[in-house]
Formats: C-alpha cells, structure tokens, sequence
C-alpha cells in the first residue's frame, strides 16, 4: 500500500467517525430542537401535572372561634384551623386538614382559613402536594409549625355535624 492510499484510507476513516459522531449528535439534538420551535413536548406524559398552587378559592379566614362551614361537595378544601383554647396537636401552632370531595359539615369552635380545590382541575395527588408545600413554606417563612391532620383526628377533638 502506497503512502497515498494509506492517506486515503486514513481520511476517508476519520470521515466516517465523524459521519457517525454528526448522526449520533443530530438524533439527540432533533427532540430538542422540535420542543424549542414549539413542535414537540420534551417526557409528555398523558398524567395530569399538578397546577399552580394558587388556582384555589379562599374560603375565610375565620379569625375568632365560630362554627365554620365545610362544603367540599365539589373538590377538596383544605383547611388550616387554630384554637385560642386549645392545642389541636402537641408542639403544633396549627393544623392543616384536607376534606375530600362529598363531605359536608360544620367543625365547631375554631378559627382559620381554607382553600377549595375544584376537581375538575385537581387531583387527590395534586391536592397533597400542595399542602405539603403549604406547610413547608409556612414554617420556612413564618416559622409556625402546622401538622397534617385527618378530618377524624380533626373531629374527634371537636364537634363535627
């Protein structure tokens, strides 16, 4: 073999590899490219993704001790709810309690706010993950120190009608 034909082959080689590397590296951009121009979304998923946090309706704030009204016959309203009286959990300043769709009841004797969360938009999922971020947040920011509770733990230290 000639000098020439080994140059030859030598280029022609390089050539190929970065033949390969251009094809490789056009296969993994193209995605990235069709989400940037709007074509295509990048790990689309056919789950619903949580919503903004803030597409709630506030219900309250309640600010003395009253019989409070919880109407969560069409999606979830998640209450935070405190008592000059009492501690509803050890160490906590307040509780935080997610009512599911169908309930319907008056808590007596406790002050708060809540928020409803329209179940055509949110999911029983999405509805936690809110919370727990509410509860995060409250004590990261205000350093109040709030428990999740259930509507049970909730109604067995008030009266629920």
């Amino acid at each position: 073999m000639s000098r020439r034909e080994f140059f030859g082959l030598l280029i022609g080689l390089l050539a190929c590899i970065i033949g390969l590397f251009a094809c490789v590296g056009t296969w993994l951009a193209v995605p990235q490219i069709q989400a940037f121009l709007g074509y295509r979304q990048i790990n689309s998923s056919p789950q619903k993704t949580t919503p903004d946090c803030s597409v709630t309706t506030e219900l309250g704030p309640w600010s003395t001790p009253r019989d409070v009204l919880i109407d969560a016959t069409d999606g979830w309203v998640q209450a935070d709810f405190w008592s000059p009286t009492q501690q509803f959990k050890e160490g906590y300043n307040e509780v935080s309690v997610i009512f599911e769709p169908g309930l319907k009841f008056t808590v007596t004797g406790v002050a708060g706010t809540a928020w409803k969360y329209d179940k055509s938009i949110w999911t029983a999922e999405g509805v936690q993950n809110c919370t727990t971020k509410h509860i995060e947040d409250t004590y990261k920011y205000l350093k109040n120190r709030y428990a999740q509770i259930s509507v049970e733990e909730l109604c067995n230290q008030t009266q629920c009608h």
